[in-house]
């Protein structure tokens, strides 16, 4: 979406400043399931592919998102009801891109860095002694469905407790993601069995 290689190094270089929005969303309860994704990724077109039929203008919300000057705005700020509308589209695409990010090495590193801190929760059943749990949406269409919770030890797959989580599909994890998680609970076990 982006008009010049100008816009885009710009947009880079001014890394610290554009986090602002990402960090404020991240902050916010219930959104510990995602990964902070690098403006990098999020500038790249090929991981906006596809994406433009969940925002009215993605561009726009992608320098929202970023906080990038458009430059083809011709006000200074945004109206109020612009300006939430802009908010949740820009969570929904953070979110789909994030679903993205996660399939990456270095999402799949973040993800395993949470799983193994036990940030998205552990397992009620009592023989998988606290195994910690993993995020899990079952649709890539936004929305359409409530957050589970995949057990890597017994298999199995929860509704989330928190009510804070609303229909999401954005941590949509992929076998490899599971299969990564499942490689490291068995070496775990190993671990404690020696």
């Amino acid at each position: 979406p982006y008009t010049s290689q100008q816009q885009k190094k710009t947009a880079v270089e001014t890394e610290d400043y554009e986090d602002l929005w990402i960090k404020s969303f991240l902050s916010n309860k219930g959104n510990e399931i995602f990964c902070e994704v690098s403006s990098d990724f999020i500038l790249d077109d090929l991981n906006l592919k596809g994406l433009n039929k969940y925002a009215i203008n993605l561009q726009k919300v992608v320098y929202y998102m970023l906080n990038i000057e458009d430059p083809d705005s011709d006000q200074g700020h945004e109206s109020e009801e612009n300006e939430e509308i802009l908010n949740k589209q820009a969570s929904t695409i953070y979110g789909l891109i994030h679903a993205r990010y996660i399939q990456t090495s270095k999402g799949m590193k973040q993800m395993l860095a949470k799983f193994q801190k036990g940030i998205f929760g552990t397992c009620p059943r009592v023989f998988c002694e606290h195994q910690a749990l993993l995020p899990l949406g079952d649709s890539d269409i936004p929305q359409k469905s409530y957050l589970k919770m995949y057990c890597p030890r017994c298999q199995d797959i929860y509704a989330a407790k928190n009510k804070r989580h609303a229909p999401v599909s954005y941590t949509h994890l992929t076998l490899p993601t599971i299969h990564l998680v499942q490689i490291q609970v068995v070496a775990v076990s190993l671990n404690k069995k020696e």
